[in-house]
């Protein structure tokens, strides 16, 4: 307009979907997975501490705070989603992050959780089967979450034994 450069901030999404633009239909189709692997290694905000203060130098702390605390907010998670018939109650609940919960949507979750390594689900069930062995869940519904994941998902989780070091409750 004035001859003066138009700043505009970057974003990680804006450069992955024009770098996707310039290159849909470029024949070479290992070159142009390799760049967008390079691309998948650049720093986010979620990954990098410089990443996250250059995107919210302008943000209110309201929008900070959000952000900075946003990937460790669980939700509630439907193994089998209630749109597709799954009952809303203790053996069908799962946590998750906010994001991956509402990313998956009703989507099948054997589809979804392919992106994820088996050992996180390992740990998970660990976390459950231990509560189990200190009475804080009943092993029935404990039981039937397992089941009910597996059905979803095709990934056969096997229950950890108790740990001699956990203190029953008293309950």
């Amino acid at each position: 307009m004035e001859k003066r450069p138009v700043k505009i901030k970057f974003s990680n999404k804006a450069f992955k979907y024009d770098l996707n633009e310039a290159l849909d239909g470029m024949p070479d189709t290992q070159l142009r997975e390799k760049v967008n692997s390079i691309v998948d290694k650049l720093p986010t905000t979620n990954t990098s501490v410089n990443a996250f203060i250059t995107k919210h130098q302008l943000s209110a702390s309201d929008a900070i705070g959000y952000n900075l605390f946003r990937p460790s907010i669980a939700t509630i998670e439907h193994i089998q989603p209630k749109s597709l018939g799954g009952p809303d109650n203790l053996s069908n609940y799962a946590l998750a992050c906010a994001y991956d919960n509402n990313r998956r949507s009703s989507d099948s979750l054997v589809e979804f959780i392919k992106q994820f390594d088996i050992k996180n689900q390992e740990r998970y069930f660990d976390e459950i089967f231990n509560e189990v062995y200190s009475g804080n869940i009943p092993r029935k519904i404990a039981l039937k979450m397992l089941e009910t994941f597996f059905q979803e998902s095709g990934r056969n989780i096997k229950p950890i034994k108790p740990n001699k070091n956990i203190k029953k409750s008293k309950k």
